[in-house]
């Protein structure tokens, strides 16, 4: 990963969560009660899984479903 991909993933992952955070907060300290719960996942930083090998080839386009 470059240095301006990271900087990419942060500006978009760490603004959405405090645009929320911003939005909420005033609704939470009027009533002075809220909780924000902010997930994460390592997603980004493993690899994503191989796709699955192709299924062997077939007769049945040639032959139809009928053999």
């Amino acid at each position: 990963m470059t240095a301006k991909v990271f900087d990419e993933v942060m500006a978009v992952n760490l603004r959405a969560t405090f645009l929320v955070t911003a939005a909420a907060w005033p609704v939470m300290a009027a009533q002075q009660f809220g909780r924000i719960l902010s997930t994460t996942s390592n997603s980004g930083l493993l690899a994503p899984p191989a796709p699955p090998p192709a299924p062997p080839p077939t007769q049945w386009p040639r032959r139809g479903f009928g053999g």
